[in-house]
């Protein structure tokens, strides 16, 4: 697994991370959010260390190849490098299928955890790009159809804005 990316990036994503960690652990919610049991602790902690400088990053760099890029800085990407930020954010999806969509249903097992909250928004995020980004890799899409339908209704909830966003670009 590669370990480069934006500073800024990683330590959003760990501060972020960090609260969520911090929050479920007081508050009164099911264990599969984020198991006492220490492997499958060590297991959602794990994806949460990773995910920054890979899915997130790759994501970020899809969403703002195929729009913020030029909504922010007036510069269109061309579609080579559009294709480019696809490819690097499919190599990403392909560790993150290869090695943690392994071993059961979830990220960390048999149940949904924070981990899989996390790996969704940034996985859907490519939804900018428009392009079937998930032809390659039945793994993560079947996943993601257990994640969002373990999430019901608020999935749809939570979602509708960005896909009503989407719609408009």
């Amino acid at each position: 697994m590669r370990c480069v990316g934006s500073p800024s990036v990683y330590v959003t994503s760990l501060c972020t991370t960090a609260i969520a960690r911090y929050i479920i652990s007081n508050v009164k919610c099911d264990d599969h959010w984020y198991p006492a049991d220490l492997k499958k602790r060590a297991r959602v902690d794990e994806f949460l260390s990773y995910y920054p400088t890979t899915i997130r990053e790759m994501g970020i760099e899809v969403a703002y190849a195929f729009h913020f890029r030029e909504y922010v800085f007036g510069k269109k990407e061309t579609e080579e490098g559009k294709e480019a930020a696809l490819k690097k954010f499919d190599d990403a999806l392909a560790e993150f299928e290869g090695y943690f969509l392994r071993r059961g249903p979830f990220i960390a097992g048999d149940e949904m955890s924070i981990a899989d909250l996390f790996a969704l928004f940034e996985i859907l995020n490519a939804n900018i790009s428009k392009r079937d980004y998930l032809a390659s890799r039945p793994t993560v899409k079947e996943w993601l159809e257990r994640v969002k339908a373990a999430t019901k209704p608020h999935f749809e909830e939570v979602f509708k804005p960005f896909d009503d966003f989407v719609k408009t670009l």
